[in-house]
């Protein structure tokens, strides 16, 4: 997910949390599925990172 898309999620959480009216409850539900979302997407990212990391590591560990 590119930042451009978190972005445009983040203000519709805004608005829907922030906003001036009362926010019904099946919309405090769906903002939760978002953040657990975005949580998740970020999640995997950070695991995808480790594991270069891990992988560049190994690399250098076996051209020692």
């Amino acid at each position: 997910m590119d930042k451009e898309q978190v972005n445009k999620i983040e203000e519709i959480i805004e608005k829907h949390l922030f906003g001036e009216k009362n926010t019904p409850d099946y919309e405090l539900k769906k903002i939760d599925v978002i953040i657990k979302y975005l949580i998740y997407q970020q999640l995997k990212e950070l695991n995808n990172n480790l594991g270069l990391i891990d992988e560049a590591l190994s690399i250098r560990e076996f051209e020692k």
